[in-house]
């Protein structure tokens, strides 16, 4: 199960840092990803290190931040992207018994150039994580932890 509190990532100078790379304890001037609450640097040889809020400031959610803080700094070093193909099919029946089908090969799928990429840009009304943008076309990418896009009101 993922736990939504403790995390190996956390901010230092406005920068994501891992937890090998500083300091134990609170002296590691990091803050949590999320609530930007202090975090502390836990180093010991029992359990896996990690960032852990201070006492009375815990936050739910800060491994899911930094999951989706990750994805988008890798998304915007990627040269190019490996997608799959995309049949869309669809059938609507009428009243008489009647339908219609509608088939269309909307993506052929394989390696595609990423030209572009737009972190947290609006679309009309919602908010991908991520836009791809390819050819003078756009990819949409949801990053999904726990729950996916919804929308702006």
């Amino acid at each position: 199960m993922l736990n939504t509190t403790n995390t190996a990532y956390a901010y230092k100078h406005g920068t994501l840092v891992h937890v090998s790379t500083v300091v134990s304890g609170l002296s590691c001037g990091c803050y949590c990803s999320k609530c930007n609450n202090p975090v502390i640097a836990k180093k010991g040889q029992i359990r896996e290190h990690h960032f852990a809020h201070k006492s009375g400031t815990e936050c739910a959610g800060a491994a899911e931040t930094v999951l989706h803080l990750l994805s988008k700094e890798i998304f915007s070093e990627l040269k190019s992207i490996s997608i799959p193909a995309y049949d869309y099919k669809r059938t609507k029946s009428f009243p008489n018994r009647k339908s219609v089908v509608h088939e269309e090969k909307l993506a052929n799928g394989g390696n595609v150039t990423i030209e572009a990429v737009e972190i947290e840009k609006h679309l009309g009304n919602f908010k991908p994580d991520i836009v791809i943008i390819s050819n003078g076309k756009k990819l949409i990418v949801e990053i999904a932890v726990t729950h996916k896009v919804g929308k702006i009101n």
